[in-house]
This record gives C-alpha cells, sequence and structure tokens, in this order.
C-alpha cells in the first residue's frame, strides 16, 4: 500500500489542540520532517513523530538546531520559515513534507500537519540542499 498522491491535512489531534486553544501557533517550537511513500499517514491515528516509521523519514529541518521562525497566523492562517534541509540524499523519491511541534523527543513530538500536495512533490534528492515553501498562493502552511 502506498499514501495518496496529494493529500494535505492537520492531523486530528492537532486540530483538536487547536481548537480547545491548548495550542497558539506563534509559541509553537515548529520543526518539519521529508517523508517518502512507505509512510502512510493516519490522520486521527497518528499522533507523534513516533508513529512515523523511522525508515519513512529522509530528513528533519531541526539537524542543526534550527526551527521554524517568522510565525505568523492572520486569519486563522499559520505560516512560518522553515530552515532548509541540508544535504539531503536519499534512496526513494520524498512524497511529503510533516510539520510537528519539535519538544527533542520523538514519543512527546505532536504531529501537525502532512502534505503532499506541493509543487515538486514526488521530489528527487541527491545530497543537495532544499528548501520547502508554505503555499504563497493561499498565504501559508494551512487554516485553523
Amino acid at each position: 500500500m502506498t499514501a495518496p498522491t496529494t493529500l494535505t491535512f492537520l492531523y486530528g489531534n492537532a486540530s483538536q489542540q487547536f481548537a480547545t486553544k491548548q495550542w497558539t501557533w506563534i509559541a509553537l517550537r515548529v520543526s518539519a520532517l521529508l517523508v517518502d511513500s512507505t509512510y502512510i499517514p493516519l490522520i486521527n491515528k497518528d499522533k507523534n513523530v513516533s508513529d512515523i516509521p523511522a525508515g519513512s523519514i529522509a530528513a528533519r529541518s531541526n539537524a542543526l538546531g534550527a526551527y521554524m521562525t517568522a510565525q505568523t497566523s492572520i486569519y486563522g492562517i499559520c505560516n512560518g520559515i522553515l530552515p532548509t534541509f541540508d544535504g539531503v540524499s536519499w534512496p526513494n523519491p520524498i512524497t511529503a513534507i510533516v510539520l510537528y511541534v519539535d519538544t527533542g523527543i520523538d514519543s512527546t513530538s505532536q504531529l501537525i500537519y502532512y502534505s503532499s500536495a506541493g509543487v515538486g512533490f514526488p521530489l528527487i534528492v541527491d545530497g543537495f540542499n532544499y528548501y520547502i515553501a508554505p503555499n504563497l498562493t493561499y498565504g501559508g502552511w494551512f487554516q485553523v
């Protein structure tokens, strides 16, 4: 089984955290993962980074200790700038980006957002630095 080719959603737990005001976007320490098609996302089951098989994770945006910056939320549209994914090599095409609240521990780092619908996915990586941007037409990563 492979992941759908284009899919974008907030994980169920993330929707609940935003809806109950447990999370404020601009206060979160956000990082991102690049994943391949071996990860089959389960919107209402997957909660933490540890729910994603380690063999599906090609790269982490926080590899050099940097996190999302310039986070804004206007009319519920959440935006921010991710650091570069440095020197990414992976045998399989990258099929999606996953945003998560980074606690430094995969089992407590909660998943926020999944998207395989970005321009350039699937992405063949071959050792270069890669920058993934939010949907500039839409105005950000997602809306809550």
